[in-house]
């Protein structure tokens, strides 16, 4: 009787976790079909890109299409993040051919990345750095990337964008601002951990005639270069503060480069006297009425700071690659119509946001010169966008003219049918994931 009721025990076991292990694949399965769902979506009005964008990521498949898409994680945007890289929510790696996008912690593309994917195809048709995109190739006709460059400064240069404009000087003295901090941050750190192990010393090298004077000569000279960095840390603190209520912020983010140069030969100053005081730790150490304990903690207190003393400033790498990223999002010719492509597929009619802005005709006669084949590129986008626009003018609250728009092959509006084509993608397999942290693990210095 006991045998049959382990038996029974076992097998409900055994049914309970494959019922749990097959609602868990379930869920998996539905969580990816909604994914590839979104993401044709929002590829439905580029029906060019079918012959560009690899569709099915199955195990051995030789589906031979240029660009793929692939998962970032979370835990690889964190990194990123810590490593000073500006966020995005959707990047096409010319280099390698990828469309990268964003996850949460499940593993699921995010909101953002979704909505990125008609900015990101404008990256792939003109890859002008790769110059392999469908922009180059003999079945193209429209303007080329010159003919862009003049219209994008145009539109720049407009009153439409004279808030965006601000915003970039904006950014430009935040990130310079963000890269002096950290530095000073850095040599505070290494201030506070030499202070600790002086003071972990102090008391041993009094014994000691000579280790006494050496550590009195310490005391005084690295004393007044750590009241620099001190009064560097608080500095700054207080320049972030008054710089945000101040109308002056230009002028006042201005100062920190001064003020930087005034700091940069002290910091480097410190580097002799934390190598000195760490040398007469280690002999302080070797005291033999040291207690074992109070030798470890030195020893090792000692190893941080030659640690820390060894190690570089944070890099300037990731810093000049945002401040570049900053001015090219908006100037370059490639990202403004990338952003005029989104501003259209959203029917966006406000101003400019950073991210969209209002398309005008001229805007629209731009991207409708675009062809293959014979055929505009962007030919759907505009008339949908020039229906939402006189839908909008007589008086129908935009988020409503979105829900009768958005999505749709066919609409009827005032007596008149009209038709914005939908072609459809169809995803099979996994989307891979990537990983960039080998690549900047060997450019960038940790912070």
């Amino acid at each position: 009787m006991k045998g049959k009721l382990i038996t029974t025990l076992a097998l409900l076991s055994t049914l309970l976790f494959s019922s749990v292990s097959c609602k868990g694949v379930f869920r998996k399965r539905s969580q990816t079909r909604e994914m590839y769902q979104n993401i044709a979506a929002q590829l439905a009005d580029f029906g060019w890109a079918k012959d560009e964008i690899r569709t099915d990521y199955r195990e051995g498949n030789q589906e031979n299409r240029r660009v793929q898409f692939k998962r970032l994680s979370l835990e690889e945007q964190t990194e990123r993040a810590d490593q000073g890289h500006n966020k995005f929510h959707g990047r096409y790696e010319a280099a390698k051919d990828l469309l990268i996008l964003p996850t949460d912690s499940d593993g699921k593309i995010t909101q953002e990345g979704i909505l990125s994917i008609p900015h990101e195809i404008v990256h792939i048709l003109m890859d002008s750095k790769g110059r392999k995109g469908l922009m180059y190739s003999d079945t193209y006709e429209g303007p080329n990337l010159e003919d862009i460059a003049k219209h994008t400064k145009s539109r720049m240069n407009s009153d439409q964008f004279s808030e965006i404009r601000e915003a970039i000087q904006y950014e430009m003295q935040l990130q310079h601002f963000i890269q002096n901090s950290k530095i000073i941050d850095y040599f505070m750190n290494r201030v506070n951990e030499t202070l600790k192990l002086a003071k972990m010393i102090s008391v041993h090298t009094k014994k000691d005639k000579e280790m006494k004077k050496e550590f009195s000569e310490f005391v005084k000279s690295y004393g007044s270069y750590a009241q620099i960095v001190i009064n560097a840390s608080d500095w700054k603190d207080k320049a972030l503060k008054n710089a945000k209520n101040s109308a002056n912020f230009e002028k006042d983010f201005a100062k920190t480069q001064t003020q930087l140069r005034k700091y940069s030969f002290q910091f480097q100053m410190l580097q002799a006297y934390q190598k000195d005081v760490t040398k007469l730790a280690y002999r302080v150490s070797e005291n033999k009425d040291l207690d074992t304990y109070d030798s470890f903690r030195i020893i090792q207190q000692a190893a941080k700071v030659s640690k820390l003393r060894h190690s570089l400033p944070p890099s300037f790498t990731t810093h000049l690659m945002n401040m570049l990223q900053v001015t090219q999002t908006h100037y370059d010719g490639e990202e403004f119509m990338a952003r005029l492509v989104k501003s259209l597929h959203r029917l966006y009619f406000d101003k400019p946001n950073g991210d969209m802005f209002y398309c005008t005709k001229e805007d629209r006669s731009l991207a409708r010169q675009m062809k293959h084949d014979g055929q505009e590129l962007f030919g759907s986008l505009i008339d949908r966008y020039d229906l939402a626009e006189r839908m909008k003018n007589d008086g129908m609250p935009i988020n409503e003219v979105r829900s009768n728009l958005l999505g749709k092959d066919k609409v009827e509006y005032k007596g008149q049918e009209y038709t914005f084509p939908q072609t459809q993608f169809k995803f099979k397999g996994e989307l891979g994931w990537h990983n960039f942290s080998k690549l900047f693990k060997m450019i960038d210095v940790p912070n």
